[in-house]
């Protein structure tokens, strides 16, 4: 692989919902995406999803992923955890966006912890496998977890540097949420393929990802600012909104890897 070739230099999952992701050398994809992506959801006493939109000290909790074990964490309140399939009670309707999806509580003492931190009643649950979320139905094969809109955000490291050069401020790449970002092509060149091939895995480009006020809560300590969508503003507006990324669906399942050459086409 030549030095400057388009490659994958940061792989990303994030187990629940608006909670902090966790960086991966390999990224395990099935028919719904990364593996344990968007799997878990914090939700509401009427079982709607709650996300940095309405609580950005989300950002706050820490999370851990080893050994089959989900870890929870934050300062005085502590730690808690939980194993992948952990359940408890029967199976319950949650809502994410107009979606009504089956899932499960993963236990009463988890959303005791969850609720503590945050300071309101809410349960912590998980995806459960009889849900068939569909985002095309021509494709029943391919469903979504707790995601926003579809399975894989891909991002370039170049369009990040555009707009820390537009913003004169630096950012991190995680406040937008990316699953998988490329590195060494011009910025915003994920917008313009059709797809790109990448570890012996092919990828399919879908739609832009409109960004929310999500991307301004600064993805540690919860403070909202102004940016990123101040400076994107001036020039990523299309006609649906903001756009910074864009949404791939990988076509079949697999492991892609840190470094992995990417080929567009």
């Amino acid at each position: 692989m030549a030095e400057h070739s388009p490659s994958i230099t940061e792989l990303n999952f994030y187990p629940v919902k608006s909670l902090r992701g966790l960086r991966t050398n390999e990224l395990h994809l099935d028919q719904s995406g990364a593996l344990y992506d968007r799997q878990w959801m914090i939700v509401d006493d009427k079982g709607t999803f709650l996300t940095q939109r309405q609580m950005p000290e989300m950002a706050t909790i820490g999370v851990t992923f080893e050994d089959g074990i989900l870890e929870l964490s934050k300062g005085e309140h502590g730690t808690i955890d939980f194993g992948l399939e952990e359940v408890e009670g029967p199976e319950i309707k949650v809502k994410c966006w107009q979606h009504e999806m089956p899932a499960f509580e993963v236990s009463s003492e988890v959303s005791k912890w969850v609720s503590e931190v945050l300071k309101k009643p809410l349960r912590l649950v998980r995806m459960s496998s009889s849900s068939n979320r569909l985002y095309d139905p021509a494709d029943p094969k391919t469903t979504l977890r707790f995601v926003d809109q579809r399975p894989l955000l891909v991002i370039s490291k170049e369009s990040l540097e555009l707009l820390e050069a537009k913003a004169k401020m630096q950012m991190s790449m995680a406040r937008f949420r990316p699953n998988i970002v490329i590195s060494h092509v011009p910025a915003h060149a994920e917008d313009n393929y059709a797809g790109f091939s990448a570890g012996g895995l092919e990828f399919k480009a879908l739609k832009p990802s409109t960004r929310c006020k999500i991307t301004c809560t600064h993805p540690l300590t919860g403070v909202v600012g102004d940016e990123p969508l101040k400076t994107l503003a001036t020039y990523r507006r299309a006609e649906k909104g903001i756009t910074f990324g864009y949404y791939y669906a990988n076509l079949k399942p697999g492991v892609l890897k840190l470094g992995a050459p990417v080929s567009p086409h």
